[in-house]
């Protein structure tokens, strides 16, 4: 999306503000991944959450800190969990800490690193968001849509070095608008 104006910005800034408190709560969904060198899929039941956190939050701080960041009043605060198991029977669970600032998701840690990272948000309307976040020489682009209030899907691509090595499909449903 090309921002050409500060009240462009604003506009653009208030929808993703919006769109992800429209995501607090917890859900519950099912997801399949492709893994592409090894010929495999993975199926994955997950129930996670989205909440916000105080400014003051220790993890935030220094999220604030790593990445020099400076408060605004308009930052959102959050706090992502979840709970998964993959192909059955092996249990993954973790949490990320983050700060929602100006069209960037800074982390406290991301899904295959334990060091901060930043996500960009290319897109979001109100009822889609794509996102852009890099590991490692790796590219994972997201694309979120809610179909209602509380169903939304989800689809993911991750790129080494420019080739497709997973792919995935979600399907979430919200079961409650507090977490």
């Amino acid at each position: 999306m090309v921002i050409n104006t500060i009240e462009e910005k604003e506009t653009f800034n208030l929808l993703i503000n919006k769109f992800f408190q429209k995501a607090i709560g917890t859900w519950k969904g099912y997801r399949v991944y492709y893994y592409v060198s090894t010929d495999k899929f993975s199926n994955i039941s997950t129930e996670s959450s989205v909440s916000l956190l105080s400014k003051t939050d220790l993890d935030i701080q220094h999220i604030y800190s790593e990445f020099d960041l400076r408060t605004l009043e308009e930052d959102l605060h959050l706090l992502f969990k979840w709970h998964s198991i993959v192909d059955g029977s092996k249990i993954v669970e973790g949490d990320i800490k983050a700060v929602l600032q100006n069209g960037k998701l800074y982390r406290s840690n991301g899904y295959f690193t334990k060091k901060g990272n930043v996500t960009r948000i290319m897109d979001c309307s109100s009822t889609t968001l794509n996102l852009l976040t890099n590991y490692d020489n790796k590219e994972f682009y997201e694309e979120f849509e809610y179909l209602s209030d509380n169903i939304r899907t989800r689809h993911m691509e991750a790129y080494t070095d420019g080739k497709l090595m997973l792919c995935g499909r979600y399907i979430e449903q919200k079961v409650s608008h507090e977490s």
